[in-house]
């Protein structure tokens, strides 16, 4: 009848209608799992180059302490090396926390 082929034709609309959305979500989210890929690269980098950083410090405030022992510049080097081993203990937990990451994205097929 005329009714249920037009209500065919407003099914067949609707379906690829729904086929072009899921077309243009499924791209988002490969666009998504990409950036986010990206932003957890960049990440780590500024991570890694600030745990790079706050070794230099160390270091300077280690030799001021040599040159001149003063008691400020001693404080300031214990300090510093009480801040290394909580950032070596922090390094360890996000290393830990990155391979747990890693094999989440590998069983859920994120990038």
């Amino acid at each position: 009848t005329k009714k249920s082929v037009e209500m065919k034709n407003s099914m067949v609309k609707q379906m690829s209608a729904l086929e072009q959305e899921t077309r243009k979500l499924r791209a988002n989210l490969a666009s998504l799992k990409r950036e986010n890929a990206h932003l957890k690269s960049d990440n780590h980098r500024m991570e890694t180059e600030l745990l790079s950083v706050n070794r230099k410090v160390i270091e300077l405030e280690k030799l001021a302490c040599e040159i001149k022992p003063s008691t400020n510049n001693c404080e300031l080097y214990r300090r510093a090396m009480e801040a290394e081993n909580k950032i070596k203990k922090l390094e360890m937990e996000l290393g830990k926390a990155l391979n747990s990451q890693k094999r989440s994205d590998e069983v859920f097929g994120a990038n």
